[in-house]
């Protein structure tokens, strides 16, 4: 499928449909940690990318295909870009009781239009990662328009208007914002937006560098008794088991890869732990679809 994706299983959703409606890699940062890779097209301006009657039709065959717990927009870029999300979601509401998330990075939430597009969604969940300026150039690289403090009022002001869930994800990159003075600066900012939860997370999946920005266990811990009895620090395997009815075991692991690494364990999750994941994984190796590589103590598969 061109624009829907999985299900896959998110650290923070459980077994989420993903759709994809902005172009790899179009965004409003070029982040250092971002999994997907650089960003190819920076920028702050909305614009229509995708084939409505299309993105519907894959949506509905994925729905018949697959059980879902929520139907996430996420993927190759930052889905705010996208001019025709507001309607989008509301189109969806009209197909399905699932929930629907947007996975954002909060950038464009200063814009009044954009707050209004995400209002309908179920589950709102954007990104800050420091309040102070150096920090946020060196983490997000982000668009010549876009400052710390823009995108913080934003996120501020949608979090006053947004009437769904409304988790913060805070990303912790070592050696950069896991520093007493910017965890304390931080959690003083989160206290004042008031978010349901809060996702504090760091690099688990390789990021476009050779550099090791993952936070330790224990420093996450500690970081997560700063933040308080809000905070739950994202664990990179799921607690439950899930199952992803799918006629092409091939066609969906290649989908999966497309967008982000996958290990062998995510794979066994969707699929149920079934047997031939392991011959499957090898075969697509063989056949070039996939390449293997290590990050840390995991082995990864990405899509070639």
């Amino acid at each position: 499928m061109r624009y829907v994706f999985g299900p896959v299983f998110s650290r923070r959703l459980g077994l989420s449909l993903g759709i994809d409606i902005i172009p790899y890699k179009t965004c409003s940062y070029d982040c250092i940690y971002c999994e997907v890779g650089r960003t190819t097209c920076k920028s702050v301006d909305t614009d229509s990318f995708v084939d409505l009657n299309e993105l519907f039709s894959e949506i509905s065959i994925a729905l018949r295909e697959s059980d879902p717990e929520v139907l996430t927009f996420s993927g190759s870029g930052e889905p705010t870009l996208n001019h025709d999300l507001g309607e989008m979601i509301r189109r969806l509401k009209g197909m399905t009781e699932k929930k629907i998330a947007v996975l954002t990075n909060g950038s464009l939430l200063y814009k009044e239009e954009i707050r209004e597009a995400v209002k309908a969604a179920d589950i709102l969940m954007p990104t800050l990662s420091t309040v102070y300026e150096k920090t946020f150039v060196k983490i997000h690289r982000p668009h010549r328009n876009l400052r710390v403090d823009r995108v913080i009022e934003g996120i501020r002001r949608c979090r006053e208007e947004f009437r769904g869930e409304f988790q913060l994800e805070v990303m912790i990159v070592k050696g950069i914002n896991d520093n007493e003075r910017e965890i304390v600066a931080l959690k003083k900012v989160v206290d004042e937006i008031g978010p349901d939860r809060i996702q504090l997370n760091t690099v688990v999946r390789p990021p476009p560098t050779d550099m090791d920005l993952r936070v330790e266990e224990e420093r996450m811990e500690d970081i997560g008794k700063i933040f308080g009895q809000k905070a739950e620090i994202i664990s990179y395997r799921g607690k439950r088991r899930g199952e992803a009815h799918i006629s092409d075991l091939e066609r969906k692991i290649v989908e999966m890869a497309k967008r982000r690494p996958i290990r062998v364990e995510d794979i066994e999750y969707l699929f149920n732990g079934q047997e031939e994941i392991e011959d499957v994984l090898e075969g697509l190796i063989k056949g070039k679809r996939l390449w293997r590589y290590r990050y840390g103590e995991n082995t990864f598969f990405k899509a070639i």
